[in-house]
């Protein structure tokens, strides 16, 4: 007979290290461990393969039960399911707060709120993550590193973030996760400025790691640090066996000047990432989207955003080469005090589409295409129209060198016009 939460007796603080207790409960229980009001202390830490399952009171519990951790270990909780072909299945967490008290124990990249190793069936749901050291929660392929351990089938939803001071390492990090769903979450004051950034999808350096289908949507970004992006892909660890892909970010809000609001490293222009950005608004940003390496395979669609650096950069290098991708219907916007801002630049592309886009109010261009020894074949620039376009030239596009016009196509786009010869 299945255990029910309502059955299980709730544990009380101790007014100590309440991690014993915690874990004894969810021994004897099938994993279930029920909080009454109050706060808790994680000091020793938890690492189990039991499945965990954690909860507050419904509803009310993320300002009821409030979880202080400073265990030196992985995670405050750490599951670890011992081996390559074993996963702990059906965790929970619901209706809590856990603080990690980054304000006064300060940085450690490796010291995490939830490390989760090996895990299936996991939901985290109204759980508030609070001045995590390292990262809120670590989807990761073992806590003593070069383990493998696989993920998948993972829900966040109606969680919290909150760095508190912008002094930690990412509040989702996933080095391996399969079906993962982030849903309907809040971000805020989370990342350093030498981290990747709030979500951070990258694998490390061993070919057995997975990350496929991977989903953030409607979620909020506020104040969010970090060197890569917001919702950042780091693909370019290694050439996994299983290809990554079938990503996407939609319906999200992000106001992070100093960030990128998403952003892909990828070198392996073989594998098509599939990743769709679709229905975003970004009220401020560095960059809306960098795709600053070669990559394959994305569409972006129905976007709206004001960048202080640049709307849209796909590939730093003319050996950085974009290929079948899609860029329409976005609204493209430079805040009118930027001083070096750009539109859309690419360098070298292969089957691009840049179609019914509107810039408004950019710098330096609305889209510059090519370099010295790019090459640019099979792109169409049609439909797309530019206003307050403030260089001297006033180009819509500005080509450098490389449009092959064999296989090119520049149609139906706004008076601003192109220096294309």
């Amino acid at each position: 007979m299945a255990t029910r939460i309502d059955a299980v007796e709730a544990l009380a603080p101790s007014g100590g290290d309440d991690s014993a207790a915690i874990l004894a409960q969810a021994t004897r229980n099938n994993g279930y461990v029920r909080l009454s009001p109050g706060e808790y202390r994680i000091t020793a830490g938890i690492r189990t393969a039991v499945p965990i399952k954690l909860f507050g009171p419904p509803e009310d519990g993320m300002d009821l039960v409030t979880i202080k951790c400073n265990a030196a270990l992985h995670g405050a909780i750490t599951i670890d399911s011992g081996g390559a072909g074993a996963q702990v299945a059906g965790l929970r967490f619901s209706d809590l707060t856990m603080d990690g008290q980054v304000e006064t124990l300060g940085f450690h990249e490796h010291r995490h709120l939830l490390s989760l190793n090996g895990v299936r069936d996991c939901r985290l749901t109204r759980v508030r993550l609070k001045g995590f050291r390292g990262d809120g929660v670590y989807f990761g392929s073992g806590p003593d590193g070069g383990q493998e351990r696989h993920n998948n089938k993972i829900r966040v939803d109606q969680c919290e973030f909150d760095g508190v001071n912008n002094d930690n390492r990412n509040a989702i990090s996933v080095v391996d996760g399969v079906d993962v769903v982030v849903d309907h979450s809040l971000f805020e004051r989370v990342s350093r400025s030498n981290m990747p950034g709030a979500i951070d999808i990258e694998p490390n350096a061993f070919l057995w790691h997975r990350v496929n289908d991977i989903h953030v949507r409607s979620c909020d970004f506020k104040n969010v640090g970090g060197n890569v992006g917001v919702v950042a892909f780091t693909l370019n660890q290694i050439t996994l066996t299983e290809p990554p892909g079938f990503f996407s970010v939609s319906d999200c809000s992000f106001d992070t000047p100093l960030a990128n609001a998403i952003a892909v490293v990828h070198s392996n222009t073989s594998r098509d990432i599939r990743l769709s950005v679709v229905g975003n608004k970004a009220r401020s940003c560095y960059r809306f989207i960098n795709l600053g390496t070669a990559v394959r395979g994305v569409l972006v669609d129905g976007n709206e955003s004001y960048a202080y650096a640049g709307s849209m950069l796909c590939g730093f290098a003319t050996t950085d080469k974009v290929i079948d991708t899609t860029v329409t219907g976005n609204r493209f916007f430079a805040p009118p005090d930027v001083t070096n801002s750009g539109g859309l630049f690419f360098s070298s592309a292969d089957n691009l589409l840049i179609a019914n886009n509107l810039f408004r109010g950019q710098l330096l261009h609305a889209i510059k295409g090519g370099a010295a020894g790019a090459s640019i074949v099979d792109t169409r620039i049609i439909g797309n129209q530019a206003k307050g376009i403030r260089n001297g030239s006033q180009y819509l596009f500005e080509h450098v060198e490389g449009w092959d016009a064999a296989t090119c196509l520049y149609a139906q786009n706004g008076s601003a016009g192109t220096n294309l010869t």
